[in-house]
């Protein structure tokens, strides 16, 4: 990047668009793109994002994409209670007079909650009911090249001149952090404590009660989450986590949200939807069994999941549910007949992977509504799921199980289900977890169904020596418990 020939041309860039807003008599969204060297998106987030308040990650294989988007040029916000159509309308008006320069479009990143009727709880003031932010600075990594693209706010009263210093200020402080190689590997951080949001017997009591309420007709599924909460030696470290979940979790769309000193992370297997143009990719993940100790074991596990009545029900039960969530915005819709796996470092599941072909005036917005909460993170039928998930589940679930992705002007975007995630605050790191629970669950097997799912964040927040054929310790080695604070 030559920087006289960049500053002349943001500088004009941002003259032009101050004479439109003195036009319009209002503010005009500026956004400057260029080609950008080689980076390197874990520095460029965990190094160069702890300038801003707000900083996004988001990393995913195929078709390969690393988003880092930092501080905040603008900043839409639910409502609680309403749906995204408002959200949507808002981008679009933000868009109307924008000044658009250079290859790349302007994207809003972020996430919701998964339940935005409810209260929002302290743990989550940071994140209430949900944000999608256009950054003030976003890095774009594709196959076929890296971009930066520059967005901001600017009025008929804005100094070009000096807003211009300080965007390429923070370019060139960017510059120095974004081409940083992976950080040296700190000792292990050791646990101090552990404290389930429920002993283990009153949650198998809850997933008990849930059977039974299935059993009486109320509902065919619910999902049922648990929270565990950790405290460590030291402050747990964003890079050297992210840095484990890519390299264990290959599969999966890797995120991290920070907003203030709370931090949501993880990597989540499970796509919501992704739309480019009119085409339409969305998953149904349900129905899971460990990886087994070595390719004997692991085949016949993932056999027998493949054959169980009980997941094959729990699977297709999500499945049906999508096609119904996407009846009224689609014009076609592709559905294998029959579920694969889907394996994880620890875990593996069914999986079906549906394309289909938007009408024209549905937007990924509206298909965000509409499929969120799929029945694999609320149940079936959705509203008296998601009615026991908040009477009876005794938890505020936040952003977990919950949309999170990015949005661009064009209306492509993808948004993942917030799964095999943490709440990260300096020492303190908050773990979610949940299961199914259909006709014939076992108590017992769901929460340890948990354990296996709450591995994938206890192995990147405490990575230690491999002594088994997972790879990993046991979750019960991962987590030794202070006296009183659950099992």
């Amino acid at each position: 990047m030559n920087p006289p020939i960049l500053t002349q041309k943001l500088l004009d860039h941002l003259q032009q668009a101050r004479q439109h807003a003195e036009v319009k008599g209002r503010e005009i969204l500026a956004c400057y793109s260029s080609p950008w060297d080689d980076w390197e998106p874990i520095s460029a987030f965990s190094t160069a994002g702890q300038g801003y308040a707000h900083a996004f990650f988001w990393a995913f294989n195929d078709p390969q994409l690393a988003l880092v988007g930092l501080g905040q040029a603008a900043e839409l916000v639910p409502q609680p209670g309403q749906g995204l159509v408002s959200l949507q309308q808002a981008w679009r008006e933000m868009l109307g007079d924008a000044l658009i320069v250079g290859p790349e479009k302007p994207h809003l990143l972020g996430g919701l909650a998964f339940d935005r009727q409810a209260a929002v709880s302290p743990l989550w003031s940071s994140f209430a009911y949900g944000a999608l932010v256009l950054p003030e600075i976003l890095l774009i990594g594709r196959r076929q090249g890296s971009a930066l693209l520059l967005s901001t706010r600017v009025s008929a009263r804005t100094d070009c001149n000096a807003l211009c210093e300080r965007l390429l200020a923070a370019v060139r402080e960017l510059a120095s952090t974004t081409r940083q190689g992976p950080a040296p590997t700190s000792e292990r951080n050791n646990l101090l404590s552990r404290c389930d949001s429920l002993p283990a017997d009153c949650w198998k009591a809850k997933v008990a009660d849930a059977v039974d309420a299935i059993g009486q007709g109320r509902m065919e599924k619910v999902v049922l989450a648990r929270q565990v909460d950790f405290e460590a030696e030291q402050d747990f470290s964003l890079e050297a986590t992210l840095r484990y979940l890519r390299q264990a979790n290959d599969s999966t769309y890797l995120f991290a949200i920070r907003r203030g000193e709370h931090c949501f992370l993880g990597a989540t297997p499970e796509r919501l939807v992704r739309l480019e143009g009119r085409e339409l990719y969305t998953t149904a993940l349900a129905g899971s069994t460990p990886r087994g100790h070595g390719p004997d074991e692991d085949l016949y596990n993932g056999n027998r999941l493949l054959d169980s009545a009980k997941d094959r029900h729990e699977h297709a039960l999500v499945v049906n549910a999508l096609k119904s969530s996407l009846e009224a915005h689609v014009e076609t819709l592709q559905v294998p007949a029959m579920p694969s796996l889907h394996k994880l470092p620890h875990i593996q599941h069914l999986q079906t992977l549906v394309r289909g072909r938007v009408r024209p005036d549905v937007d990924l917005l509206t298909l965000v509504d509409a499929l969120h909460p799929t029945p694999a993170v609320g149940g079936v039928d959705k509203e008296h799921a998601i009615a026991y998930i908040r009477d009876q589940e005794g938890l505020n679930r936040g952003w977990y199980a919950a949309p999170v992705g990015w949005l661009n002007s064009d209306g492509n975007g993808e948004f993942a289900v917030a799964l095999r995630s943490a709440l990260i605050h300096g020492r303190q790191a908050h773990l979610f977890a949940g299961c199914g629970i259909v006709e014939g669950s076992d108590p017992e097997h769901e929460y340890q169904e948990t354990c296996v799912k709450l591995r994938t964040m206890i192995s990147a927040l405490m990575p230690e020596p491999t002594v088994d054929g997972c790879g990993e310790r046991s979750v019960e080695q991962h987590t030794e418990v202070v006296a009183g604070c659950g099992t």
